[in-house]
This record gives C-alpha cells, sequence and structure tokens, in this order.
C-alpha cells in the first residue's frame, strides 16, 4: 500500500502556524534585545502589534476545532495531547503579555522587567511549538525530523525581526550593527536548517514516502517551494541584507522592509509546503499490532 497523502491540515494550519510564530517571535526578539541592549522605554505597539498576531493565531486555531464547546476541550488531556499543550502555552503567552502590559501602564519597572523575561520565555514555547507538534506525528515520515522544530523555530526568529523592522524600523536602526549582524546571521542558519532537512527527507526514509514527497515537491507545491520558500524566502532577504550597507538612511530602511516582507512570505510558504508535502504511512493489521 502506497502512503496517502494528508489533507487534514493545509492553508488554515498554515496561517495559524505562521501568525503564531511571527507574533510569538516579534515579542520575543524586542522584550530580549530591549533588555540586552538597555534600549530605555517600551513600545506599547510592538508589544501588542505581537499580542494581536498570536491572537489571530489562535481563533484560526479554534475554528479547526468545529465547535465552540470543543475549544475548552481542547485544553484536556495535557499528557498526551500536543494541541492541548499549545493552546495552553498560547494562554499563558496572552496572559503574561496582558500582566506585562498593565505593569508598563503602571510605570512599576521591577514587574516590567520580571514580566518581560517570562513573556519571552512562553514566546519560545510558542514558537518551537509547531515543530514539536508536527514532529509528534508518527505516522507521518516526512515530520520525523529533529530539524524540522530547529528550522521552524528560526523561522519564527527570522518572522519575528521582520515584523519587527516593519512595525518599527526606527528602533531596529537604534540598534545598529547588533540587529543587522543578527538578521544576516539568522537568516545564513536558517538557509542552512533549510537544505539539511529538505536534503535528509529527500535522501533518506522509506522509499514509498520519499518518492511521494519528492513528488509532491515537484508538481503540487513547486512554485511556493521554489519562489515562495526559496526564492522570495531566502534568496531576497539575503540580497537585501548584502546590499543594504551601500545605501543611505532612507534608501537602507526601504531596503529592509524589502527584506522583512520577503522573509514573511517565505515563512508562509514554509510552513505550507511541509504541511502539503507530508503523507500518512498505510495502516495494515500487523501496524496496528506493532502500535499497541
Amino acid at each position: 500500500m502506497n502512503p496517502q497523502a494528508q489533507t487534514e491540515w493545509g492553508t488554515r494550519v498554515s496561517l495559524d502556524f505562521f501568525l503564531g510564530g511571527a507574533g510569538s517571535g516579534l515579542l520575543g526578539v524586542y522584550l530580549v534585545a530591549r533588555l540586552l541592549t538597555g534600549v530605555n522605554g517600551q513600545s506599547v505597539k510592538i508589544i501588542v502589534t505581537g499580542m494581536a498576531l498570536v491572537l489571530a493565531g489562535l481563533l484560526i486555531l479554534f475554528s479547526e476545532l468545529g465547535r465552540p464547546a470543543n475549544v475548552m476541550k481542547s485544553t484536556k488531556n495535557t499528557a498526551t495531547s500536543w494541541m492541548a499543550r499549545g493552546v495552553i502555552v498560547n494562554l499563558g503567552l496572552m496572559g503574561s503579555v496582558l500582566l506585562l502590559l498593565l505593569a508598563i501602564w503602571g510605570n512599576v519597572e521591577v514587574l516590567v522587567s520580571i514580566l518581560s523575561l517570562v513573556t519571552a520565555g512562553f514566546s519560545i514555547l510558542v514558537a518551537v511549538y509547531p515543530g514539536v507538534v508536527l514532529f509528534s506525528a508518527k505516522d507521518i515520515w516526512v515530520w520525523r525530523s529533529i530539524w524540522l522544530p530547529a528550522l521552524l523555530l528560526c523561522s519564527a526568529f527570522m518572522s519575528g525581526l521582520a515584523t519587527l523592522a516593519i512595525a518599527d524600523s526606527s528602533f531596529c536602526f537604534r540598534l545598529g550593527t547588533v540587529f543587522y549582524w543578527t538578521s544576516v546571521g539568522g537568516m545564513i542558519l536558517m538557509a542552512a536548517l533549510f537544505a539539511i532537512f529538505w536534503y535528509t527527507r529527500f535522501s533518506t526514509g522509506d522509499s514509498a514516502a520519499r518518492q511521494q514527497f519528492q513528488r509532491a515537491i515537484r508538481n503540487e507545491v513547486k512554485t511556493i517551494f521554489q519562489f515562495g520558500a526559496v526564492g522570495i524566502g531566502m534568496g531576497l532577504p539575503l540580497l537585501c541584507y548584502a546590499i543594504q550597507p551601500l545605501f543611505p538612511v532612507r534608501g537602507a530602511e526601504v531596503v529592509l522592509v524589502i527584506a522583512s516582507w520577503s522573509c514573511l512570505i517565505g515563512a508562509f510558504a514554509l510552513r505550507y509546503c511541509v504541511l502539503k508535502t507530508a503523507s500518512h504511512r498505510p495502516i495494515t493489521l500487523l501496524g496496528q499490532f506493532a502500535s499497541r
């Protein structure tokens, strides 16, 4: 029996993973950058933007559950369900953001610093969640790669940097070379993880599953993979970062925004390709006994 392409998760879940990654990445990157660099003041606009992106992803996730009553059920069985753990971690991030905003409005600097660290911690958990939940699907060979959680975490980090540059490019320029080289290094790391993940999926694993995966890459998602994930998502940002130092401040800002939008488009394309190239292993009688 040939593997069957998974059809349960598609565009909506890709959008959920993308929004959650961009929002959590934005919060984590901004809060850590502020704490490490000592930049004075907190931007409520950036924090609210990150929270709004995560909330939008949560709403899309809840729309997958069918009925409103299933939302509360989704938080049960945390011992076995990664979806339940993901919902709880997302709600924890939302709660810490709300407390952080209250501390900022109350001008309680000690609480602001503590809650910034707590929020950054939850942001990392939310960012890594999609890769972990996909890796935990034992019957889908494409997702059973330790490189996948690392790739999606790095992609969320880069999405956060990109969203930060779009939301407040002046803050990025205040960080100076720290922001620039972090962006360059992060993009190179993501390109390396991207290459390792896809190469190992092309060269190892069950032959039938691998052939179906290769067929999906070369047919169903070929354009999105080549032009979206690779060309726009990584090639264009790297080119922009290479030429950005050649421009004056105004031109450098435009180049940064182009690189940021390209990175975000690529982040969505990456998640879509990861989902749409996956297939379930065929269920056999021996397989059922082996899984017990």
